[in-house]
């Protein structure tokens, strides 16, 4: 096996200059000829190199899919012991046991201070190299993590010690009361409205875990703003996904049901100094879900809120989210136009739907109330027509 000095050097002056992971792996495979490939926390392919196939099935996967698959994760990597063994060790190891007797490989974590980032792994197959390899393996980690700390990859794509500042003051606004800039934490914290939050629980006592599931939430949704708050992983989701909001949902609920976890999803916003009211909104969302024994995984304050009013409106609800925000978005317009649709919708909702009835409490033609309503569906984004609906506006004029 080639010197790894001359290696060494030559990759810090080319991480000074900026290069890439895919270059990274490319300047070590070109230099050893020893295939590696380079995943994030959560298994996501983040680089690879070698000629060819790979001899080992499961890093063929990885290269195919763009990361490992779930099954193969959770059945094999952490049944086998994988995950805690290489965390465990702080340094390369040697795996021989598992799925790996076959292809036997060495592979080590990658650490940027504490903080566990990936994994890198080297193929080969002449177990007499076992100790070289295992060697070279923990240096080109330690190198991949000055990588990350110090590229601009690192500050776009991993997490930096500004986007956790502004996780913390985020989610904690009992402590942190002041207004939320979001322009001031920039180009480290680049999140643009609509808003919504998400928490998601219960979470295991294994940290192992936890940075797994942490790590494949950041593998659904790159831009991602968490912290993890007693058994709790609470998430701050903006509007520049690159999916749609129904594929995201469909993502999280995989992701959820493989590790029997829920999630409690807010209304969407834009004022993020309004965070307090939204992340009671999916804390609540959270609890009403899962106290319902529902055969979901992600549970929507909108659609839970009748049970939530009636469980904590007279203690503990905050007096913003008693209102359905369809109600508050409707006095809101009618506050700046001098309208009346909030009423409007109340005589609709009071004489139970009926246009014909409806229209003569509130002494208008029909025609004109059949306008309102269309108007009214616009300005809230709520069917009064929908039982659920109709049943949670009507709890909301209630209570205000």
């Amino acid at each position: 096996m080639k010197s790894f000095t001359d290696f060494y050097e030559t990759a810090i002056r080319d991480i000074a200059k900026g290069t890439t992971p895919d270059e990274f792996a490319k300047s070590f495979f070109d230099y050893f000829g020893i295939p590696i490939i380079i995943v994030d926390e959560a298994y996501k392919l983040l680089a690879y190199a070698n000629n060819g196939s790979f001899e080992d099935p499961y890093w063929e996967d990885i290269v195919k899919y763009g990361a490992a698959r779930s099954e193969t994760i959770i059945s094999h990597y952490m049944k086998a012991g994988y995950l805690d063994s290489i965390i465990g060790a702080n340094r390369a190891i040697y795996v021989d046991w598992g799925v790996s007797k076959d292809y036997p490989q060495s592979c080590g974590p990658v650490y940027v201070g504490k903080e566990l980032e990936g994994f890198i792994s080297l193929l080969f197959m002449d177990k007499s190299l076992k100790t070289e390899a295992c060697r070279l393996n923990t240096i080109v980690c330690s190198l991949f993590g000055i990588l990350l700390q110090t590229s601009d990859y690192k500050r776009k794509t991993m997490r930096n010690p500004v986007r956790q500042v502004f996780a913390r003051r985020f989610f904690d606004p009992e402590n942190f009361s002041e207004p939320l800039n979001a322009d001031g934490y920039r180009p480290h914290v680049d999140i643009r409205p609509d808003y919504q939050i998400v928490v998601i629980g219960p979470l295991p006592g294994d940290d192992s875990i936890k940075e797994l599931f942490r790590g494949r939430m950041h593998a659904i949704y790159p831009n991602v703003i968490y912290q993890f708050r007693k058994d709790s992983l609470f998430l701050l989701l903006e509007s520049r996904s690159e999916l749609k909001e129904s594929v995201l949902r469909v993502r999280l609920r995989e992701v959820l049901r493989e590790y029997k976890m829920h999630a409690g999803l807010s209304r969407h916003f834009r004022n993020i100094d309004d965070r307090i009211y939204y992340i009671e909104q999916a804390v609540e969302a959270l609890h009403a879900g899962m106290a319902s024994c529902a055969e979901e995984e992600v549970y929507c304050f909108t659609e839970y809120y009748p049970q939530i009013f009636f469980q904590k409106a007279k203690t503990s609800l905050s007096e913003v989210n008693r209102v359905p925000g369809e109600l508050a978005a409707l006095r809101e317009y009618d506050s700046k136009h001098g309208t009346d649709y909030a009423d409007t919708l109340y005589g609709y909702l009071y004489e139970r739907n009926d246009l014909n009835r409806a229209a003569a409490y509130l002494h208008i033609h029909r025609n004109t109330l059949r306008y309102r309503l269309e108007k009214i569906r616009q300005i809230s984004g709520a069917d009064p027509d929908d039982p659920e609906t109709a049943l949670r506006l009507t709890i909301g004029y209630g209570v205000s």
